[in-house]
């Protein structure tokens, strides 16, 4: 076991690698709660402007329950993301424990502190823009470009992670990071067309 030399939070922007072996040789659970808060929380935010004409008793009220659930929920989704990592990671001969797996798919949700401090601002300082999302304009762009780059991000520390954990080279990590795509894509189009042939029977 190594000693956690340096934070976590600042190295995993630049050296993901050497951060995710300092991760899981130490303490895989490290910050898997803070966040599974932010991942979930973050999401929530940027979509509930959609679903509230302004402030009021009821977004305050909504997002506080939410804030509430964040660890939970987001813990939740991590699990599953992990166990389909495991799975289809094991296609491919990989043999990375299970809280390891988790522990990559927390740590590649690192970039949402961007998503939610981008979400904090809006409602701090352009609330009519969060309350009412325009579709087109140079704020639009800007923050579409934000949300681009931290989805890259994202990716790339998540495709490292598994490279690290599982002992794969990129290109074998990156076809675990696809398998777990088309594992999530079948299913979800597995329950949609079930969902509607049950609307159609009735």
């Amino acid at each position: 076991m190594h000693k956690l030399s340096t934070n976590p939070w600042f190295a995993m922007w630049a050296e993901p690698r050497k951060t995710f072996r300092m991760i899981v040789d130490t303490n895989p659970k490290k910050g898997f709660y803070v966040l599974a808060a932010i991942t979930f929380f973050s999401d929530y935010l940027m979509s509930a402007g959609r679903y509230f004409a302004s402030y009021s008793t009821q977004f305050f009220l909504t997002s506080l329950f939410m804030l509430i659930l964040s660890p939970f929920l987001g813990a939740l989704l991590f699990y599953i993301v992990g166990w389909v990592l495991k799975i289809t990671g094991g296609w491919l001969n990989g043999h990375a424990p299970a809280v390891n797996l988790r522990a990559v798919v927390a740590w590649a949700n690192l970039p949402r502190v961007i998503v939610l401090f981008l979400a904090f601002i809006l409602l701090l300082f352009a609330p009519s823009f969060y309350f009412t999302p325009l579709v087109s304009g140079p704020v639009f762009l800007f923050i579409r470009f934000i949300l681009f780059v931290t989805w890259i991000w994202q990716i790339v520390i998540f495709v490292v992670g598994i490279s690290e954990v599982q002992r794969f080279s990129i290109g074998k990590a990156i076809g675990n990071y696809l398998l777990n795509l088309l594992v999530f894509f079948v299913f979800f189009m597995l329950v949609g067309f079930l969902v509607g042939a049950i609307r159609a029977l009735f």
